[in-house]
């Protein structure tokens, strides 16, 4: 009880301190308020419905696997950023079911390549040494896929769609001009991409367009400028 007594008496010294640090960080903003960053992380797709244009149906299944993106945005005022990011990532279609029927599952060896670009905004706001964030962007993605051609099922192809993300995560700052980020983003699109694919239960090659979207959790670091 004492301690706490002996807390509550040190308060009014020492948060006038912190208060100023955090003031000198939203100064700080306000004077250098161009950012360019590069992230990493984990991208875990979610397995996916696809429709063929010679009638197949079924669901594909998706590795998760690393993802990397870059990033150069521009505070405006004090509570809101705005960014434009390039991004990659590559997953494996680990099998494709095919509702025949019976269901037919076949294991495959295509690599799905995913090269995106987005323009985002956020709404930040700083709480005592953290800085959370949430936030939303739209743009477009190019989907490449590759498999060896001895592969029961093929596909060498690509596609472009446009999708849409919403991003929640916070920075922490303890560097001059420079931060820390950890956010979370979930990526989905508005069409599917449609993909050409050798199947071997289909009378021919076949397009499936193909439902993609992926959770994704990064660790980032961002100057300012």
């Amino acid at each position: 009880m004492k301690k706490f007594g002996l807390a509550v008496c040190l308060l009014p010294f020492f948060a006038p301190a912190a208060m100023a640090d955090i003031f000198s960080d939203r100064q700080k903003i306000q004077e250098n308020p161009w950012t360019i960053g590069v992230d990493v992380g984990v991208s875990i797709p979610r397995d996916g419905d696809f429709d063929g244009a010679l009638g197949s149906t079924g669901t594909a299944e998706y590795d998760k696997f690393v993802s990397v993106r870059g990033a150069l945005g521009r505070n405006i005022g004090q509570y809101f950023r705005v960014e434009a990011d390039v991004g990659w990532r590559k997953h494996d279609i680990k099998a494709m079911a095919f509702n025949v029927p019976p269901v037919v599952t076949v294991t495959t060896a295509v690599d799905v390549n995913v090269i995106s670009s987005f323009v985002n905004g956020y709404v930040e706001h700083d709480v005592g040494p953290i800085r959370p964030s949430v936030g939303g962007g739209v743009g477009v993605a190019g989907f490449i896929t590759d498999s060896p051609s001895t592969a029961l099922l093929q596909s060498d192809d690509s596609d472009v769609a446009f999708g849409w993300n919403g991003t929640v995560g916070f920075a922490f700052f303890p560097i001059v001009n420079s931060e820390f980020q950890i956010f979370y983003r979930y990526t989905s699109y508005f069409e599917d991409p449609s993909l050409n694919f050798t199947i071997p239960i289909a009378p021919a090659a076949e397009d499936l367009e193909l439902d993609y979207a992926s959770h994704e959790v990064f660790f980032g670091w961002k100057g300012r400028f």
